[in-house]
C-alpha cells in the first residue's frame, strides 16, 4: 500500500499515528487509527 502524504491522527487524541503501527478500534461501524490501547 503506497504511504499517504497526510499523517494519520488518532482518532481519540489528536496527535500523529506513527507509520509502523496499527491499531484500530471499530467506532460506529468504521475502523479508527489509534495512537496507543489506553
Amino acid at each position: 500500500m503506497p504511504k499517504s502524504t497526510h499523517p494519520v491522527t488518532c482518532y481519540h487524541c489528536g496527535l500523529p499515528v506513527p507509520d509502523h503501527l496499527d491499531l484500530q478500534v471499530e467506532i460506529l461501524g468504521e475502523q479508527r487509527p489509534m495512537c496507543c490501547m489506553g
